[in-house]
């Protein structure tokens, strides 16, 4: 029987996610879910939110009640700044980088070459991390335009700090754990 559901005519009722599932599938999917790997494996908090979400909740829920005005100023801004337009302006000069490389890429010269490897994955590990930056900042529920784009600017500050300008260490692991260890404490600046 799937374990979301009870059958009307019986007396057996499930009380929790997972009741009907076996043992060994239960267990399974308790070790497999990345949030018991970095929280715990409790089965009491495994469908919990994160703490980041509550933070984020209780904050939004704290503020004083936004007018008209400044509600649609902030969704005319949203819109115009979406993760994925934010995330294309602060990798524009990795990209350029990238356009200038192909610009220069001779196909006699270099028939049996792929063209401008390194490049292509310097934009797409800056869009990656870029994205994962402004995903941990929870940019999508800011509360402000100023708030919004000093996230944008904080993000970008924080990925050449720790990858340079052009991004060249960005395949490092040492500084990509740098680069998260600096945006969860951005974080705790913007949430607190």
């Amino acid at each position: 029987m799937w374990p979301f559901t009870g059958r009307n005519g019986d007396q057996q009722c499930n009380t929790g996610l997972g009741d009907g599932l076996s043992n060994e599938l239960k267990s399974f999917l308790l070790k497999e879910n990345t949030e018991a790997k970095r929280f715990g494996s409790t089965e009491s908090t495994k469908f919990d939110s994160l703490p980041h979400d509550r933070q984020v909740r209780s904050k939004l829920q704290r503020l004083p009640q936004m007018t008209d005005d400044e509600l649609y100023k902030l969704e005319e801004y949203k819109n115009a700044n979406q993760l994925h337009k934010t995330v294309s302006i602060n990798c524009a000069e990795i990209e350029y980088n990238l356009h200038q490389c192909y610009e220069q890429f001779s196909t006699i010269r270099n028939m049996f070459q792929y063209p401008c490897f390194q490049q292509q994955n310097d934009v797409k590990r800056c869009k990656n991390l870029q994205t994962d930056g402004l995903k941990v900042l929870h940019y999508q529920d800011c509360y402000n335009v100023q708030q919004c784009n000093a996230m944008k600017s904080f993000v970008d500050q924080v990925f050449v700090k720790n990858f340079g300008e052009f991004g060249d260490m960005s395949g490092k692991e040492d500084k990509i754990d740098a680069y998260y260890r600096d945006l969860n404490h951005g974080f705790r600046y913007f949430w607190s």
